[in-house]
């Protein structure tokens, strides 16, 4: 006859890592930053492409003075944290919203994975380009184009007279 199971076998399952906390900790402060204009070179981007060796190719947009928008596809650098045992609790694709800070030495370090839920969040209180949210373009001249494509079909009408005596 076999003996029940004194420890709680699913206890480890059960927690969060440290490396998920800390990432929605950095997105709930970079909202409060956001929300006092606090956020300066704090970006929110999406990875394009991987480079391998923890670096990847991000998408960003910062405004100008008169509120043009300026595209950048630069290289970062994945945090130390999110390296390793770590990078299964935050997991970094090619379509994933992050957010990046300007390091002095580093260049471009992603700090954070954005979710879905910190993304409507997210929405909400910060002016997204829609070249940023539109995953499935990885293409860097439609990126860095300033005019917004969209996607259809365009057909050709003929105006026609309508005569009102004949109705």
């Amino acid at each position: 006859m076999s003996q029940p199971q004194k420890n709680s076998g699913s206890k480890r399952a059960a927690k969060e890592s440290n490396v998920s906390k800390k990432n929605r900790n950095f997105i709930s402060l970079f909202l409060g930053d956001v929300a006092n204009e606090d956020a300066d070179n704090i970006h929110v981007a999406r990875v394009i492409k991987k480079f391998g060796n923890g670096r990847l190719q991000v998408f960003y947009v910062t405004y100008d003075a008169e509120d043009k928008p300026i595209a950048h596809i630069e290289q970062a650098k994945i945090k130390s944290s999110m390296r390793g045992r770590g990078k299964r609790s935050v997991w970094i694709d090619i379509g994933s919203i992050v957010i990046v800070a300007e390091m002095d030495l580093v260049g471009l370090e992603i700090e954070a994975v954005i979710d879905q839920v910190g993304l409507d969040q997210l929405k909400k209180t910060v002016k997204l380009d829609q070249r940023i949210l539109a995953v499935d373009n990885t293409d860097e001249k439609s990126l860095m184009s300033t005019v917004a494509q969209e996607d259809g079909f365009e057909f050709e009408q003929e105006e026609k007279e309508l005569d009102l005596d004949k109705l």
